[in-house]
């Protein structure tokens, strides 16, 4: 698993590029055979915002996936954003709480049929994002939840809790812990 973050934050932009790739190899001994499985998940996501005002802002998020485990031969989510942040943008470097709502246009091209017997799909609909980032001299917390739905069928949903913990040991080295949980009905 590898990846890196790329952020730029000013008072008047919020920059994210983040590429990752992630490989996973497990060997299964069943009596006298071994079976092999092998998934990836790979992607970028990343946003671009411009502050219109202390507190307002409007941009862009978008999201690209290619995932053995998420049936995704590709994926690419693109949503224009509205977002208020809490604390002024000028404090965005140090700190920030800041709710987004999205309109979310998504592709995807699966890997085999779905249960619903696509092989792609083109999905509208809309989400609203609650994140906080507090960065220090050594680390940084960031945290937050989504939720989403289909505008076809708003018993298409999800929500998703998400939290990293980022630990500098010393210039240029870092230690990263992140959980997700997602309840995912979509």
């Amino acid at each position: 698993r590898y990846g890196f973050y790329a952020d730029k934050v000013t008072k008047d932009w919020k920059i994210r590029a983040r590429p990752y790739f992630n490989y996973n190899e497990r060997n299964y001994e069943i009596e006298d055979s071994t079976v092999t499985t092998v998934t990836h998940r790979d992607g970028f996501n990343g946003y671009v915002i411009k502050s219109l005002t202390d507190h307002w802002s409007a941009g862009a998020f978008t999201n690209i996936l290619s995932s053995t485990y998420h049936n995704m031969d590709f994926q690419l989510e693109v949503s224009p954003a509205i977002e208020y942040s809490f604390f002024p943008y000028n404090e965005a470097t140090r700190r920030s709480i800041a709710i987004a709502y999205k309109i979310d246009y998504s592709y995807n091209d699966y890997i085999d049929k779905t249960i619903l017997g696509e092989t792609e799909e083109l999905l509208w609909g809309q989400s609203l994002v609650l994140s906080a980032d507090f960065r220090q001299t050594w680390g940084s917390i960031e945290a937050g939840v989504t939720g989403s739905h289909h505008f076809h069928d708003f018993n298409s949903n999800r929500l998703e809790l998400f939290t990293e913990v980022n630990f500098r040991i010393f210039k240029g080295f870092s230690l990263t812990l992140d959980a997700d949980f997602e309840f995912i009905n979509d």
